[in-house]
């Protein structure tokens, strides 16, 4: 996950990237994070400057799965700025640019893949914690992760001398 992260990372500060924000006159990604809840209670953390990208992850392994044996899951939490009024009634669409932030980092993130990790891909997007005072997006990625060794199903033959029976009392008894 450490060389995913910061290929994310190094993807989203390039001056590639940030030339892609200046050009769509969005603001250009400030800070870069692990998530550890920050959204949810900024007074515990440090101050830093919006936009912000957080990483989370988490792998789900599967040793059933003969094609991937496991899947990651980054979460990117992004975090724009203070809300603006997006009612009908306001007519500044500054408010709104969250959606062109997502837009972008989705646009330089997907397809990212690292040394132990597939390629990214993105399978939902969604608002996040509507109490905040900050505006909030959460896109969410899955690709194949091959980080940690996983003990493939087919890897214990089982021969007739290994079989065992359980008798009525729960205690094993080796069939001969």
């Amino acid at each position: 996950m450490k060389k995913l992260f910061l290929k994310i990372k190094d993807t989203l500060l390039s001056t590639q990237s940030n030339q892609l924000f200046a050009s769509s006159n969005i603001k250009k990604v400030q800070y870069i994070d692990l998530y550890k809840g920050q959204i949810n209670d900024w007074g515990k953390f440090e101050i830093h400057k919006l936009p912000a990208v957080l990483f989370g992850w988490s792998v789900s392994h599967d040793p059933n799965n003969q094609v991937n044996r496991s899947i990651a899951i980054i979460t990117l939490y992004l975090v724009y700025e203070q809300f603006h009024s997006t009612s009908s009634t306001f007519d500044d669409t500054r408010s709104l640019e969250i959606f062109d932030f997502a837009d972008i980092v989705n646009q330089l993130v997907e397809g990212v893949e690292a040394e132990k990790t597939g390629k990214l891909q993105l399978i939902s997007e969604e608002s996040f914690n509507p109490e905040a005072i900050e505006k909030a997006v959460v896109l969410t990625y899955q690709c194949p992760y091959t980080g940690k060794a996983n003990c493939p199903a087919d890897k214990w033959d089982m021969t007739p001398e290994d079989t065992v029976d359980v008798d009525i009392n729960g205690n094993l008894v080796k069939t001969l």
